[in-house]
């Protein structure tokens, strides 16, 4: 599988923001925090996480995922991450960021 074209895709919903994450590599790190911040900047009051089309995530782009989820908090917001590969769940699980985000069983998917 190629490098995709753009590593994260920001839409507004109803209530907030899908962040959809396409690539969780850290050479991608600058434009995943550009969409970030664009968040941020609105100061929503929700904001989900796609991950089902992340397939590999470093550590770098999960420390920020983390100061992500401070700032969106930090505004009165909150963040959850609705779909993510069982593997990405894994390196969640292993790290114990499973515990620090809102990760449901029902919303891990197989890949």
């Amino acid at each position: 599988m190629g490098k995709p074209a753009v590593p994260c895709i920001v839409t507004k919903v109803d209530d907030g923001f899908n962040f959809k994450l396409i690539s969780g590599l850290n050479t991608d790190l600058e434009l995943i925090q550009e969409g970030m911040g664009r968040v941020v900047a609105a100061k929503p009051k929700k904001v989900y996480v796609d991950m089902a089309a992340c397939d590999l995530i470093c550590s770098a782009v999960m420390g920020v995922l983390l100061h992500f989820q401070s700032q969106i908090r930090a505004h009165g917001g909150s963040m959850k991450i609705v779909a993510i590969q069982k593997m990405v769940f894994g390196s969640f699980k292993i790290s114990r960021l499973d515990q620090l985000f809102g990760i449901s069983p029902d919303v891990i998917i197989s890949k």
